[in-house]
Parts: C-alpha cells; sequence; structure tokens
C-alpha cells in the first residue's frame, strides 16, 4: 500500500509534467532574473580589481621618496615596497635617479630608470622609433622625443652624456614620446646613471603602479615608512580618488539593474503563478473535497515552486557566468574570475524571489471555497 509521501511525490511529479508549458515559462522567468543578477553579480566582484589594473595605462599611482631633500633613498625601499603590497596588488615598480649633464654642449636633465619596469609603470609611453632594450643592456638610452629632434639624434647613434667631468657613451636604442616634460630628457639604465652621477645604490624616487582603492594605498604607504627611515609614501591622490569615484559609479549602476532585474522577475513570475491558480482551482476543490487540509494543498502548490526556483536558479545561474564571462571579454579583454561563493547568495535570491511570488498565490488557494468551485460557481 502507498503512503502518503509515495502520493505527494507521484502528484508533484505528474502535476510538472502535465503542465510543463507552465513550469517552463515560470522556470524561464527565474533563469532570466538569475542570469542577469550572477553576471552582474559576477562582474562586480571581479570589476576593481580589473577597472584599477585598466586604470593602470594612466601610469604610476603610488611614490616613495625622500622626507627630507638631503637624504636619499636606497634599493632597501623597494624591498620594503615589495614586502608590504602583495603580488597581485603590484603591477610595477620603478627606480628613478635624477641629475643634470650636458649633450652636444647643451644642458639635458638625465635620469636613470629600470628599463624593464617601463612598460608596467609607463605603458603611455610611445616608442618613436627603435624599441626600448631588455634591463640587461647597459650600454643603451633612450631619448625624448623633442630633445632628439632638437639636437638631430637619431636610432643607433652614439652619445656622449657628461656630468661634472664624468662621462657615459651608451647608443640610442629608442625615441619615446610622451607629451611630458620626459620628452626633454635622456634615459639610461639605472646603474650607468648611478655611475654618472656618482651615487652608488641612490634613489630620488620609487614610482609604483598598484591595484586597490585608497585605503588600501594609505595603508601600504603607512607600513612603507615603518619599514624605510626617513621617507614619504603616498598615494597619488588625483589618480587614487579618480578611480574609487569610478569603482562607486560603477557599484551604484550594477545595485539599481539589480534591484530593477528582482523587481521585474518577481512581477512577472506573481503574475505567472497567479494564472496557475486560477487554472487549477478545480484541481485544488477537488483535493480539499477528498479531505485534504489546507495546508496539504499549498504545501503540494508550495513544493512545484520550490522546484521552479530552484531548476531556474540553476540555469540561470550557469548562464549568468557565461554572460558574465562575455562581458568581461568585451570590455576588459579578459576571462572574469568564477568566484564558487558567489553562487550560494545568488541562488538564495532566486528562491526568495520565487518564495514571494507564491506569497499571494499561495493565500488564493488556500481560500478556494470546494463546495462553490465544484458546482461550477
Amino acid at each position: 500500500m502507498r503512503g502518503p509521501r509515495s502520493y505527494f511525490w507521484t502528484l508533484l511529479s505528474r502535476s510538472l509534467i502535465e503542465r510543463k508549458a507552465r513550469i517552463i515559462v515560470s522556470m524561464l522567468t527565474v533563469a532570466l532574473g538569475t542570469s542577469v543578477v550572477a553576471a552582474f553579480v559576477t562582474l562586480y566582484s571581479d570589476v576593481e580589481t580589473k577597472m584599477s589594473r585598466e586604470l593602470r595605462a594612466y601610469g604610476a599611482n603610488f611614490v616613495v621618496k625622500s622626507a627630507a631633500p638631503e637624504v636619499s633613498l636606497h634599493d632597501d625601499a623597494l624591498a620594503a615596497l615589495r614586502a608590504v603590497i602583495p603580488v597581485e596588488r603590484l603591477v610595477g615598480a620603478q627606480r628613478l635617479v635624477y641629475g643634470a649633464g650636458t649633450l652636444k654642449d647643451v644642458r639635458i636633465v638625465i635620469v636613470g630608470i629600470d628599463f624593464d619596469s617601463i612598460e608596467a609603470t609607463t605603458p603611455f609611453w610611445q616608442v618613436a622609433s627603435g624599441a626600448i632594450p631588455g634591463g640587461a643592456a647597459t650600454g643603451a638610452c633612450l631619448l625624448g622625443k623633442d630633445v632628439a629632434g632638437r639636437l638631430r639624434i637619431e636610432i643607433g647613434g652614439e652619445l656622449a652624456v657628461e656630468h661634472d667631468g664624468r662621462a657615459q657613451r651608451p647608443t640610442v636604442a629608442a625615441i619615446v614620446e610622451t607629451g611630458g616634460a620626459e620628452d626633454e630628457q635622456v634615459f639610461l639604465p639605472i646603474e650607468a646613471a648611478r655611475a654618472l652621477f656618482a651615487r652608488p645604490g641612490e634613489i630620488d624616487l620609487l614610482a609604483a603602479s598598484i591595484v586597490g582603492d585608497v585605503a588600501q594605498a594609505d595603508r601600504f604607504a603607512r607600513e612603507v615608512e615603518q619599514r624605510v627611515r626617513r621617507c614619504r609614501a603616498e598615494p597619488i591622490r588625483k589618480l587614487s580618488r579618480s578611480e574609487g569615484e569610478v569603482l562607486t559609479t560603477i557599484g551604484s549602476v550594477v545595485y539599481v539593474v539589480v534591484a530593477f532585474i528582482v523587481l521585474s522577475t518577481f512581477v512577472c513570475l506573481l503574475i505567472s503563478l497567479m494564472a496557475t491558480v486560477s487554472e487549477r482551482r478545480k484541481e485544488a476543490a477537488l483535493m480539499k473535497a477528498l479531505g485534504a487540509a489546507d495546508r496539504t494543498v499549498g504545501v503540494h502548490f508550495l513544493a512545484e515552486v520550490m522546484v521552479t526556483g530552484l531548476v531556474g536558479g540553476l540555469c540561470g545561474l550557469v548562464a549568468g557566468y557565461g554572460l558574465a564571462h562575455l562581458m568581461a571579454r568585451t570590455i576588459f579583454g579578459t576571462a572574469v574570475t568564477i568566484h564558487g561563493w558567489l553562487a550560494v547568495p545568488v541562488l538564495a535570491s532566486s528562491l526568495i524571489i520565487t518564495l514571494a511570488g507564491a506569497v499571494i498565490p499561495l493565500k488564493r488557494v488556500a481560500g478556494i471555497p470546494p463546495a462553490m468551485v465544484l458546482k461550477g460557481e
């Protein structure tokens, strides 16, 4: 003899099969809403890192310099920076040493840099001709476009760069254009510049490109200052503030879109469930006439709704991850990072929306009078 549970599952399965068209419509409603929510939540959970990396095209947003003019930094500042800032948040760091010298009897600013760090810290630099050599190059240099044009210097030419009686004779490897003061400068490998200036191991400025908001940058700055004596570390406020404003705006847009989608899904699901209840008034009345309590009829209807919400939510979650990946590829040109823990709140939200949409229909089911409905009134 079949027990109550067996009858329950039989009725549930038959109900889902017999009314598959209506069930599929409800599932699609939940799936569409869940997919958009999952896509935006997934994208937003990763947008801070990706947007911050995209904005690194504007150059370094964090600097470390001496706290007093008469004191120079040393390479331990770079070591401290790398110890404080996690690898995944440090895009690049550039050591800089400055000095005045002469080139063809013309006074000029000479800058010692790490050639290997140029692309990471100053991606906006344009190579007008030639190519930036690797960090191992010791006899090469870069020229700003303006100074190269003014002094009629071409790629491959050997220069005589002088400072206080000392000289370096590098070969021009590339001519760069930045649109700034760098177009009037000569760039040497940092060790060559230190030898020219007789300043072994010294740094005038440490420029870094980091991923993070203003609060994180301020925390990094405090930790660097604690590790390096007589230094001053600080984020470049204008860039950091702009990043924060962009991320805040994106967050507001995401909240509005998600709220709108949730509301739309709720309304559509409510309409669908109300139509389902109207179609099944006689079925509910018959169950009550045969002795089923309002609670039993309600549980049966709620089980169908839960299946609809769960299956629709799972389908929407998978589709949402795919949509988030497509959006990330389109906007950022990279794959989105899928966080598994996001599946729990997204699925929970789909079930909550489904249950919320079922409240009014459930009340209507409980209020169905068996005698009147079965008589056709």
